[in-house]
């Protein structure tokens, strides 16, 4: 079947350009992870990771160093997918893209207290241990790279490298207020 008809529910067309890029990527199916031999732009179960007892949804692409994509708020992991970076990645990495708790298909608590920077960035060493990772690239943005600057902070030793769009890692919210 054509990609729009393996997806219920997908307009036809509308991401082309990625769906292209996609042509030949292996996504990986579950933990410890076997790429399934499907291209990733066919359907394939979601993978969860537990982290203080809630379920944080993830993804896994492509074969080489792991490389982490935390999204920003009100986004969610398919983003990195329908941008095309993902997809580009997956050529010469292990992508990693996940759902923030409160987004997508991870969790949503009622809790406030649940969505601290530091409880952000332990859900992330808990997709890495799902996963069996000991280290990976870390790229953030906007919230996704608030994240980050907590998983630098509180998991500096499992970091290849990290990068942050979107956000002010220095002076954080206080950049975004008036002077």
């Amino acid at each position: 079947p054509s990609v729009d008809e393996a997806r219920p529910g997908r307009v036809a067309g509308r991401f082309p350009r990625f769906d292209e890029n996609l042509r030949g990527v292996k996504r990986q199916d579950a933990p410890g992870g076997k790429a399934s031999g499907r291209s990733d732009a066919e359907e394939c179960r979601m993978p969860y990771a537990s982290s203080r007892g809630f379920r944080i949804a993830y993804e896994t692409w492509g074969e080489g160093p792991p490389v982490l994509l935390q999204h920003g708020l009100l986004s969610g992991r398919t983003a990195w997918r329908e941008n095309g970076i993902a997809p580009a990645l997956a050529r010469e990495f292990t992508v990693v893209t996940v759902d923030a708790l409160g987004h997508g298909g991870s969790d949503k608590p009622s809790d406030p207290r649940a969505y601290g920077r530091d409880a952000r960035a332990d859900d992330l060493a808990a997709v890495l241990d799902a996963l069996g990772l000991e280290r990976a690239h870390l790229v953030g943005y906007s919230m996704g790279g608030w994240i980050a600057t907590g998983f630098a902070a509180r998991h500096p030793g499992r970091l290849l490298s990290l990068a942050i769009g979107g956000w002010d890692p220095v002076r954080g919210r206080t950049a975004a207020a008036p002077a």
